[in-house]
């Protein structure tokens, strides 16, 4: 029997075929070839299907249950280091951050180091590190793991959690607008603003953000 598949969407479809696959393989090879595989391919079919996610029109159930899979998903962040979280998604191949006044490869390095380096374990610092960390994939996995939590939670002091943890972190948050021309526009209120166009984010005004220096 196969899982069930709801919409079209290319990523929720990989993802539930991974599913399907993890599943045939315990059956077909014993747990312990299942559990090797879901190891070392559930990082990346999960944060793929999340951080291209739509949370329109979500049930409360659905979002617990994305909930759920974001913390199984930071769970086993938890107890990876850097170096082999880059095997999954390494980090982004830009250098002129300091230009701009935005992440990039040395911003990120700079943070890792300052954590232990490459094979420290990342641990409780999970979020904080999938913040830091320069690869578009993760930066769209840690906004929707956010986003469901804010639709979850209740608003204290007129503040949902998203904004609560940018202003811990004096960080930017990200609007999406398309405009009507098909290419998504994410607008910061600190007024930086990165377009994507067929999967590539690039920047044409940037509010900038403190590095630490």
């Amino acid at each position: 029997m196969k899982t069930r598949r709801d919409g079209p969407d290319l990523y929720e479809a990989a993802f539930y075929n991974f599913c399907d696959r993890t599943l045939e393989i315990g059956k077909v090879h014993g747990p312990d070839a299942s559990k090797k595989y879901l190891k070392d391919h559930f990082l990346f079919y999960a944060i793929k299907y999340l951080g291209k996610l739509s949370l329109k029109n979500r049930t409360e159930s659905e979002l617990k249950s994305l909930f759920e899979l974001c913390q199984i998903v930071m769970a086993h962040i938890g107890v990876m280091t850097p170096r082999e979280f880059a095997t999954f998604f390494p980090i982004d191949k830009t250098y002129d951050g300091a230009k701009w006044g935005n992440k990039d490869y040395f911003y990120t390095m700079k943070y890792i180091n300052g954590i232990g380096g490459m094979d420290t374990v990342i641990g409780e610092r999970d979020l904080e590190f999938m913040y830091e960390y320069d690869n578009w994939d993760v930066r769209f996995f840690t906004l929707t793991s956010l986003a469901i939590i804010s639709e979850l939670q209740e608003p204290t002091d007129g503040k949902n959690i998203m904004e609560e943890f940018a202003s811990l972190l004096d960080a930017e948050i990200f609007t999406e607008h398309d405009f009507g021309t098909g290419v998504i526009h994410l607008i910061g209120d600190k007024g930086t603003t990165h377009i994507l166009k067929d999967g590539v984010g690039f920047q044409t005004n940037i509010g900038g953000f403190d590095d630490g220096e």
